[in-house]
């Protein structure tokens, strides 16, 4: 909650500035807490904002932290351990409290009482890596390394599932043209946020810029 409002508060101040309405894009958790802050504050919000990208966000959840907190689950302490680190240090920012904000359990809980309203216009963009990670061994779902492709479509969203094999990290990492023949990540973001707008304008909630 305290992530989402402050969320909203960044929201308006960026709307009181430019009289723009903002585009915004998360990504990991940051999805999650965004799209929670429009879930909350819809109503104070809903005339300031176009629209959400949720990029490799786990928007129903992760097994990852429903296994960490299962008791009895994951016995072995040194296992344990380094499932942790790998969790807190891809999606969580060090933030030990978030995981069971991400178990399913909770988003199940969250999701009920805060559903996305169906008039915001939402894209979900997720991917999967070329390594054999964590949760493709242990859940058998493919992955980002971090984030399982099934878990990053928010309901009724606009979704772009990426041919290319690429990781979590691989969106937020400093623009390289590792290969002039596909978009880097900053054109990927800017083509996000182009679908994104189209997406807001079909659904009639794009007002004429001023």
């Amino acid at each position: 909650m305290a992530n989402a409002n402050r969320i909203k508060e960044i929201i308006d101040k960026l709307y009181y500035r430019s009289r723009k309405r903002v585009v915004i894009l998360g990504h990991s958790k940051g999805g999650v807490d965004s799209a929670a802050a429009l879930s909350i504050y819809w109503n104070q919000l809903k005339d300031k904002v176009v629209g959400l990208v949720l990029a490799q966000s786990p928007y129903a959840g992760n097994p990852v932290a429903s296994d960490i907190l299962r008791p009895g689950l994951l016995k072995h302490v040194n296992f344990r351990k380094e499932v942790v680190e790998i969790f807190m240090s891809g999606i969580l920012n060090g933030d030990l409290r978030a995981i069971e904000d991400l178990t399913y359990e909770k988003r199940m809980e969250f999701l009920s009482s805060y559903p996305l309203p169906r008039e915001i216009p939402v894209v979900s963009f997720h991917t999967e890596t070329c390594n054999i990670d964590f949760l493709k061994l242990r859940y058998r779902e493919k992955s980002d390394g971090i984030v399982t492709r099934k878990d990053a479509e928010a309901p009724g969203s606009v979704v772009v599932r990426s041919r290319r094999k690429l990781d979590h990290a691989w969106i937020i990492r400093p623009c390289l043209n590792e290969d002039p023949r596909e978009a880097n990540n900053s054109q990927l973001i800017e083509a996000l946020f182009t679908l994104l707008v189209e997406v807001a304008d079909r659904k009639g909630r794009l007002l004429l810029a001023n």
